[in-house]
């Protein structure tokens, strides 16, 4: 298992300490619901506002929840994926570069990388690791 590093390490174990958990769980998939809110509250949307906002700051002056869980978040129980571009399950980066190149570049290269490891889960690899991250684990998959 691959487990979060640095930063998001850190913040998980004492938002773990201070909900008066056991143990710190290993991975995403261990967390309950409301390990999971508090996790993606206290770290992965703090980590993820200041990307996009670097990139681009008019866009996403105002990043919530709701940028990438849709604005019916609440009412889907901010399930993923739910409201984002779909993408193929095949040729997924030809066609998200066939949308939009540059964001599809910045996902790739910036929003990706910092959600698998925030996730502590491995880059989806068709051979070493098929059950690994991908886009489609926050884009809907295309009909």
């Amino acid at each position: 298992m691959v487990r979060p590093r640095g930063y998001a390490a850190l913040s998980a174990l004492l938002g773990w300490l201070l909900c008066g958990c056991e143990a710190e769980p290993e991975t995403w998939a261990e967390l309950d619901h409301e390990e999971r809110v508090a996790y993606m509250g206290e770290v992965v949307v703090p980590a993820m506002r200041e990307i996009f906002q670097s990139h681009d700051p008019e866009r996403y002056a105002s990043f919530s929840c709701q940028t990438c869980h849709g604005d019916d978040a609440s009412e889907v129980d901010y399930a993923m994926p739910n409201a984002l571009t779909p993408l193929p399950l095949e040729g997924t980066l030809e066609a998200a570069d066939a949308i939009d190149p540059d964001e599809a570049a910045f996902m790739l290269d910036e929003v990706f990388p910092k959600m698998v490891e925030l996730l502590g889960y491995e880059k989806y690899n068709k051979v070493s690791a098929p059950d690994g991250f991908r886009c489609v684990g926050c884009h809907r998959v295309a009909e």
